[in-house]
């Protein structure tokens, strides 16, 4: 059976859920981590869109480590994390300053853990401008609120329209 990998945008970060908040996108993720048709997912966690949460990622990125889980990259801006064979979480602080260079990281880096067939799953609407930097076979996006009704994102409103069309 052909296997296909997933590039998956998370709109929470993976350290949220080891510490037990789960949603939807965590959901998707414990599923697809079961199915046999899928075989490397790499979970990017929530892209920081705002200097507040670059800072937030970066102490997640620096002083928090994922349980029973290997850093097998760490650099001032990014860090790869490998859960399991099959699980590899990729955290980011870059995204607000430069969306199109960490996206090409984020490829680059699936490239690195030989990551074929690769569909892009997105829960995450700011980078779906930036998809196409990356290099697979399908694009998913999941849109499980429209962000342009959220008071937090209410100075991104026109870019998420954007977006989401």
């Amino acid at each position: 059976m052909k296997k296909f990998d997933i590039i998956m945008f998370n709109m929470s970060s993976y350290s949220e859920w080891d510490e037990g908040v789960s949603n939807r996108n965590y959901h998707v993720l414990q599923q697809l981590l079961q199915n046999e048709q899928v075989g490397k997912i790499l979970a990017v966690d929530y892209l920081p869109i705002t200097f507040k949460r670059a800072l937030r990622n970066y102490k997640e990125n620096n002083v928090l480590d994922i349980k029973n889980s290997k850093v097998i990259k760490r650099t001032f801006f990014n860090k790869i994390t490998k859960v399991s064979n099959k699980l590899y979480v990729y955290s980011d602080i870059r995204f607000f300053l430069a969306p199109k260079l960490t996206i090409k990281s984020i490829d680059k880096v699936a490239k690195e853990l030989g990551f074929e067939d690769t569909i892009s799953w997105s829960f995450f609407p700011f980078v779906s401008p930036y998809l196409n930097l990356i290099e697979k076979k399908l694009n998913i996006f999941d849109a499980v609120d429209n962000w342009t009704n959220h008071s937090s994102y209410i100075k991104q409103k026109t870019k998420l329209k954007e977006n989401y069309n």
